[in-house]
C-alpha cells in the first residue's frame, strides 16, 4: 500500500474514532442529566469552523482535514441538540476570552491574508476552552471519564500520522493536530491520576453520611443508658473524633 492510500485510510479511521469519542461523551452527559449551554456551544461551533477553515486554507489538503470537518459537524450538531434539550445561560469568562481570540484570529486572516497566523492564533482559544474541564476534573475526578478523551487522543494521533504521511515540508501543519493530542491527552491523564489520588465528591458524601450516622448512634446509646465513667469518656472521645472527621469532610466538600 502506498502512502497516499494509507493516509486516506487513516483519515477515515481517525474520523471513525472521533465519532466514537463524541458518542461516548454525549451519552454520558445526557445520562447524567446535564443540560448543555446553547450559548457556549454556539461559540465553540464558530471557533471550530474558524479553526478548520484556516487549517484547510493553510494546508490545502482535504485528507488532512477530515477530522477537522467532522469536529465542526459534531459541534454544530451538539448546538442544535442544545436548542431543544439544553438551555441558554450566561457565558463564563473563558467563553468570552475564547470568543475574543476567535475574533482576533478572523481579523488576522481577513486583513493580513494569513491563514497560517489565524490558525496558530485560534489554537490559544482552543486551549482556553479546556480550562473548565481541567478545573472540573481537578475538583471532582468523577465529573468526567477518561474513555472519550482517550479516544479523542487516539483520533488526533492518527490525524497527526496522516499529516506526516502527506508531508509537504510545512511544519505548521503539525501545530493543530499536535495541540489537539496534548489537550485531549491531558484531560485523560488528569481523570486517571486524580481518580487514584483524590476522593470523589460522591465518596465524600457517602463517608459524611456514615460519620453522621455514627455520631447519632453513639449519642443515642450514651443518652439511653447509664455508663461507667470510663465508658462515658470513651464515648465522648469517639464523638469528638467523629465530629472532627465531619468538619474535615464538610470543608473538603465546600472547597470542591
Amino acid at each position: 500500500m502506498d502512502k497516499e492510500s494509507l493516509s486516506i485510510g487513516l483519515s477515515i479511521l481517525a474520523a471513525a474514532i472521533h465519532i466514537a469519542a463524541y458518542t461516548s461523551y454525549n451519552i454520558r452527559v445526557f445520562r447524567s442529566g446535564v443540560k448543555p449551554n446553547g450559548a457556549t456551544w454556539a461559540i465553540w461551533a464558530c471557533i471550530s469552523l474558524l479553526s478548520t477553515g484556516s487549517y484547510t486554507a493553510s494546508t490545502k489538503d482535504l485528507w488532512k482535514n477530515v477530522i477537522s470537518f467532522l469536529n465542526v459537524f459534531m459541534c454544530v450538531a451538539t448546538f442544535v441538540v442544545s436548542l431543544f434539550a439544553g438551555k441558554f445561560k450566561r457565558l463564563a469568562w473563558k467563553d468570552w476570552v475564547a470568543l475574543c481570540i476567535g475574533c482576533v484570529s478572523l481579523f488576522v486572516w481577513i486583513f493580513y491574508e494569513s491563514a497560517v497566523s489565524a490558525n496558530i492564533t485560534i489554537q490559544l482559544a482552543i486551549m482556553i476552552g479546556f480550562v473548565p474541564t481541567w478545573e472540573a476534573v481537578w475538583k471532582d475526578p468523577s465529573s468526567d471519564h477518561p474513555k472519550p478523551w482517550l479516544l479523542w487522543t487516539a483520533a488526533w494521533i492518527v490525524a497527526t500520522i496522516v499529516v506526516i504521511l502527506r508531508w509537504k515540508n510545512q511544519w505548521i501543519d503539525l501545530v493543530y493536530p499536535i495541540n489537539s493530542v496534548v489537550l485531549h491527552a491531558s484531560v485523560a491523564v488528569l481523570c486517571i491520576w486524580r481518580s487514584k489520588t483524590v476522593m470523589s465528591r460522591r465518596d465524600l458524601l457517602i463517608e459524611l453520611d456514615e460519620v453522621r450516622w455514627n455520631i447519632r448512634r453513639v449519642s443515642d446509646d450514651t443518652s439511653r443508658r447509664t455508663e461507667r465513667e470510663d465508658d462515658a469518656i470513651r464515648s465522648r472521645l469517639l464523638v469528638t473524633e467523629l465530629r472532627q472527621r465531619e468538619a474535615y469532610l464538610m470543608k473538603k466538600l465546600s472547597l470542591d
